[in-house]
């Protein structure tokens, strides 16, 4: 009896996109959403594990639009998980070290890349990725992205929903247009025009 285990490693995984032929059979009413993290990884030992790994390093979304993304991935991790009999499932977010002041009560376990980079100094410190890992952590301050997730990046202005409500009553609007994350049904405009 061998020792190893086999591993599978999956990048950019889509969940709608691996299920046809014959999978259809077994992968019955999957989930909709497309969300998956970054990394999948499946080994099929004792126990059979799964880990999912949502990474970012120099996108910086906010802490409750990473969470949102998370949570929406575990649906699909559940799925697997249940389909695939899968007995542990293990879900994190893998972000660089300055990260962690914002993530202090985040849900969801966090490695951080400084922390993996380390952890593989000590078995090839001379490993190319590795040093390209290296790299990538010390530009990091530079290489940043410097607009968040919370959108915004293409606006000529940003004014409240009070503003705009006043402006239009009072024929002053400076715009002829107006845009707002989910639209004019989202529960975002209300709030932001009280």
């Amino acid at each position: 009896m061998s020792n190893f285990s086999t591993a599978l490693q999956f990048t950019e995984y889509g969940i709608a996109e691996s299920i046809f032929g014959k999978a259809r059979e077994q992968f019955t009413d999957p989930p909709t959403d497309r969300d998956t993290p970054d990394v999948l990884i499946y080994i099929d030992g004792q126990p059979r594990t799964m880990i999912g790994l949502e990474a970012k390093m120099y996108f910086a979304p906010s802490a409750t639009s990473l969470q949102a993304q998370m949570e929406r991935q575990a649906a699909v991790l559940d799925y697997l998980a249940r389909e695939l009999h899968i007995d542990t499932v293990h879900h994190y977010a893998l972000v660089p070290d300055q990260w962690l002041p914002a993530l202090e009560s985040f849900p969801f376990p966090v490695i951080t890349w400084q922390a993996l980079h380390d952890q593989f100094e000590l078995v090839d410190r001379d490993n190319y990725y590795l040093h390209m890992l290296r790299l990538a952590l010390e530009a990091w301050d530079d290489l940043v992205s410097k607009t968040s997730i919370s959108g915004g990046m293409n606006a000529d202005d940003k004014i409240s929903g009070y503003k705009i409500v006043e402006g239009y009553r009072n024929g002053q609007l400076p715009f002829v247009t107006m845009g707002r994350n989910g639209g004019l049904s989202s529960t975002k405009i209300v709030k932001t025009s009280v």
